[in-house]
């Protein structure tokens, strides 16, 4: 079992190339954001200037 509290955004944005594992929760219409992020991050791979071997997107 594992509890979280999720809050935010807060601040500047992320650069998600530098991680090796980026997890993306959304619900309703929110996934259109994080759609749009894991295209950046697939196109970033193919060129390879992004670190992530995984992505999981629970929506």
């Amino acid at each position: 079992q594992l509890s979280s509290i999720v809050d935010g955004p807060y601040g500047s944005p992320h650069h998600l190339n530098s991680y090796d594992k980026v997890l993306f929760l959304a619900s309703g219409i929110g996934i259109v954001a994080h759609l749009l992020a894991i295209r950046d991050l697939l196109v970033a791979h193919e060129n390879q200037s992004a670190r992530v071997r995984r992505i999981t997107l629970v929506w």
